[in-house]
């Protein structure tokens, strides 16, 4: 059986978590074609948002920030067990800080719209991504987005597939390009967490989008 240590959730609440977009190449209006970084999961406004494994939160962005420019609110996470970053975009409201120590599915935000204007009619959804440190050791958040095209040395430097590590700890997507709804293998590292959601560690005023979420 997992331990605590090594237990993994999805980054929203089971059985909803549904991956409607992958990460990759993805066609756009008009016949452009656009580079996806990370995967983005449907979820209402105010879904609660889900640490995939334990770690440190590295920080809690605003959208005003500077180098997360279409990202919105960005709650970033150090997970050093793996000697990787997730990230967590688009939030309506954060509820961790940085330097805060998580369980795997603790709460750590709601999820929402916010794209510092970048993407005035997106849908409220949540895009999780996950970056490994640069080369010099440093933390890639903020930090180029890992285009292969445009920016291919940030895309080799610390670009991971999102969708290819949630399967390490058995989340699997229905599909097999890696959309779909997330699924629970049996005896994997999510037996142990399951999107099961741990409330949040640090007070937050009251807010309505979240009343009744989790609990």
């Amino acid at each position: 059986m997992p331990t605590t240590e090594n237990a993994a959730s999805a980054p929203l609440p089971m059985p909803e978590a549904r991956i409607t977009s992958p990460p990759g190449w993805r066609d756009r209006p008009g016949g452009r074609r656009e580079w996806h970084e990370g995967a983005d999961l449907r979820a209402a406004m105010g879904t609660p948002v889900l640490a995939v494994r334990p770690g440190v939160v590295h920080d809690a962005l605003p959208e005003t920030a500077r180098g997360i420019r279409g990202y919105g609110n960005l709650v970033v996470l150090w997970h050093p067990q793996d000697g990787l970053y997730t990230a967590y975009a688009h939030l309506s409201e954060m509820l961790v800080r940085r330097g805060e120590t998580l369980e795997a599915a603790t709460v750590i935000a709601a999820s929402g719209v916010s794209s510092g204007g970048r993407h005035v009619q997106m849908c409220p959804h949540l895009h999780f991504a996950v970056r490994r440190p640069r080369s010099d050791g440093r933390a890639p958040w903020p930090g180029a987005y890992p285009h292969p095209e445009r920016a291919p040395w940030a895309h080799r430097s610390y670009w991971v597939d999102p969708v290819e590590y949630l399967r390490g700890f058995g989340l699997e997507p229905a599909s097999t390009r890696g959309a779909g709804e997330l699924r629970i293998r049996p005896g994997s590292a999510a037996d142990a967490g399951g999107g099961r959601a741990h409330p949040p560690r640090c007070p937050t005023r009251p807010q309505a989008v979240l009343v009744g979420a989790w609990r």
